[in-house]
């Protein structure tokens, strides 16, 4: 089986949370990737509710969603 990693996204849905909550995601760890491609797995592959807004793939722009996940704790 591949290395993975836990990834806690923060989800809020006025309609039908009361307060904003984590949930856990188990995502394969690849050294190439950035949160954003952990984001689209997990929207691909394991919850097509998920939202979220971005703007750039590539950190030219200084997006604070473009950490690297190759330094995982």
């Amino acid at each position: 089986m591949a290395d993975t990693i836990k990834l806690e996204v923060s989800r809020y849905s006025p309609e039908t949370d009361a307060a904003p909550h984590f949930q856990s995601f188990e995502v394969p760890f690849r050294r190439d990737w950035v949160v954003l491609d952990a984001l689209n797995y997990i929207k691909d592959k394991q919850d097509g509710s998920l939202t979220y807004r971005w703007s750039c793939a590539w950190a030219s722009a200084a997006v604070a969603a473009c950490w690297s996940m190759a330094s995982r704790n």
